[in-house]
């Protein structure tokens, strides 16, 4: 008689434990097993699983079902080529932030903390606005010689989070008009990549900044008499 002497038993789950912790750590290193397995879906979606969802129709494919293949085919592909393309580079930018505390003074004959340029300040005296300027933050990103400039101009305490578009290759100021935020000059030509603010911790005299890749935050400066 032959004994079997039983060995240490198998973990019947490591298996699937195995292929579903290998799946996480694919997807926490990469986009490409995503896709990858989107573009397998759709495969067998359009050209497997009709094979075997019911009965075969005789004859040739119309041009219908033709179409549905191509247009299934070039999606994959496109699937799996969009995550390889080359990310476009941020352009360069630089942001000002100010604050126009109201009062009477001419706003183009006061202190200028922010470095405004003289056709700003006649814009935003043009719009009604008067007052002293205090100063909040310069940020730059990208090298020198900047592609555009947004100059963020505000006229009260952040209601919420603020999400502008990106100035694309130009100048522009945004004013705050209550909770709306207008552009000028209007119409100016922006980019999908926002410019976003907010109140930090709830100290409404905190700002967060963010824009694209670069960040920071800061308080309003005090006005000059206050120093």
């Amino acid at each position: 008689m032959v004994q079997v002497h039983p060995g240490p038993p198998f973990p019947c789950g490591s298996g699937p434990d195995t292929w579903v912790l290998a799946s996480g750590w694919y997807i926490a290193i990469s986009q490409y097993p995503v896709h990858a397995g989107a573009v397998c879906g759709l495969i067998f979606g359009a050209l497997l699983l009709p094979c075997f969802s019911g009965p075969q129709r005789v004859g040739q494919r119309g041009w219908k079902q033709w179409v549905g293949i191509a247009s299934t085919i070039i999606a994959c592909g496109l699937l799996v080529a969009y995550p390889l393309l080359p990310k476009q580079p941020e352009q360069s930018l630089e942001l000002i932030f100010v604050r126009v505390v109201p009062g009477p003074q001419d706003i183009t004959a006061g202190e200028n903390p922010a470095g405004l340029t003289a056709r700003e300040l006649q814009e935003l005296k043009g719009l009604g606005l008067s007052g002293s300027f205090r100063f909040g933050l310069s940020l730059y990103r990208g090298s020198a010689g900047t592609n555009a400039r947004a100059v963020i101009v505000c006229t009260m305490d952040l209601p919420s989070v603020v999400e502008l578009r990106e100035p694309r290759d130009t100048n522009v100021m945004y004013v705050q008009r209550g909770n709306q935020w207008d552009i000028y000059p209007t119409g100016a030509p922006t980019l999908r990549s926002k410019i976003r603010f907010c109140r930090s911790g709830g100290d409404s005299g905190q700002i967060e900044v963010q824009a694209g890749s670069s960040q920071g935050s800061f308080s309003w400066s005090p006005p000059s008499g206050d120093r």
